[in-house]
């Protein structure tokens, strides 16, 4: 049985422009309770078949996310009722995802109080013509959340932006990470995605970072966090040292995780599978995409893994393939261990190709 878990919240105020998540716009109250007593229900079932029931006989929870849509969507006593289905180790990792518009200094208080230990922000940009674009927050609002936080005691927080919006323009990821862990020192984790091709417009290309300045501005980043010595542990995340998210290193190195809520994957007992991705299906307790990993797939998804985070051993590649490879400016090896060269991140396929197919 596991001991990390995530609770999948499915609603939002308005969905994201680039957003494909399965969630929908929260207009009804009721439909929210009617979700929130099935996902209830979801979570004692599992700990009754796993662990024959009785709260007193349950895993303590090393590790519990509140992920997508918006867990701050819920109010504090939904929060702490759900919370309170787990039995929670006196180390556990809670983590919460916060919309900033949610973010009040009352609220940011009662996630302090329940004992929520980190905080992920979804910032994406400080630029309001971005932003408005996009349909999030306006900077102003991002700062409240921010000051609310601090102003909570959350000393824990990571914040989220992405590469290749539009009208963000050259430099302005790296200058706004700036100004946040300047203004705010309890800033200890910061996440940069790149924009996946086909969840945008077409109208935003002539509007986003062309591939070059995208280069730039990941190698900008990737040179800041070196001079602040942060953890660069994960290909879009970095921490500073201690604060790297322990949950999400579990999805890199297969530990056994279980989640809750319409479209969760989980991964136990060797096998990996979803609940179902629609209402309907999800109430009549419907799982899909089950497969069985063999030995031969863990292998292969941990050599994607551990190219990712940067643990792939250099002997994995015959000398002639990291010779090669090296020399092309592709991979460089810090101690012993293959790292992909900021300029050919964006083509870790094309590399993993190679690594899997020499």
């Amino acid at each position: 049985m596991t001991s990390n878990f995530y609770i999948h919240i499915p609603f939002c105020r308005k969905r994201c422009t680039y957003c494909t998540f399965a969630l929908v716009p929260l207009r009804s109250d009721m439909k929210k309770r009617l979700y929130l007593e099935h996902l209830t229900h979801e979570i004692d079932e599992y700990f009754t078949k796993e662990t024959w029931g009785g709260q007193q006989n349950r895993i303590p929870a090393r590790t519990l996310y509140f992920w997508w849509g918006t867990p701050s969507i819920l109010e504090r006593d939904e929060v702490s009722k759900l919370m309170g289905r787990f039995s929670l180790s006196e180390k556990c990792e809670i983590s919460f995802e916060c919309n900033p518009e949610d973010v009040s200094r009352e609220y940011a208080e009662s996630l302090a109080e329940l004992g929520i230990t980190r905080i992920s922000l979804w910032v994406q940009s400080l630029d309001e013509r971005c932003l408005e674009t996009i349909h999030r927050s306006s900077p102003s609002t991002i700062y409240h959340a921010l000051d609310s936080l601090e102003h909570a005691g959350m000393k824990n927080i990571n914040i989220d932006f992405i590469l290749w919006l539009p009208f963000s323009p050259p430099g302005e990821t790296l200058s706004s990470i700036k100004k946040l862990h300047t203004t705010y020192p309890h800033i200890t984790h910061t996440s940069v995605y790149l924009l996946e091709p086909g969840l945008y417009p077409r109208d935003w290309e002539n509007a986003s970072l062309n591939d070059t300045q995208q280069y730039d501005a990941y190698y900008e980043i990737t040179q800041y966090f070196e001079s602040i010595w942060w953890h660069h542990y994960e290909i879009s995340n970095w921490a500073r040292p201690w604060y790297e998210c322990r949950h999400n290193q579990n999805y890199w190195n297969h530990t056994p995780m279980h989640g809750f809520w319409l479209s969760a994957a989980s991964y136990e007992h060797g096998e990996r599978y979803e609940n179902a991705h629609s209402f309907n299906s999800y109430y009549r307790g419907e799982r899909v995409n089950r497969e069985i990993i063999s030995e031969k797939e863990q292998y292969t998804e941990s050599i994607i893994f551990w190219l990712r985070t940067f643990s792939l051993s250099a002997d994995t590649l015959s000398p002639s393939l990291q010779k090669r490879l090296t020399q092309e400016g592709k991979i460089e090896i810090c101690d012993e261990k293959i790292r992909l060269t900021p300029l050919w991140i964006f083509e870790e396929n094309r590399i993993l190709s190679e690594i899997l197919f020499s």
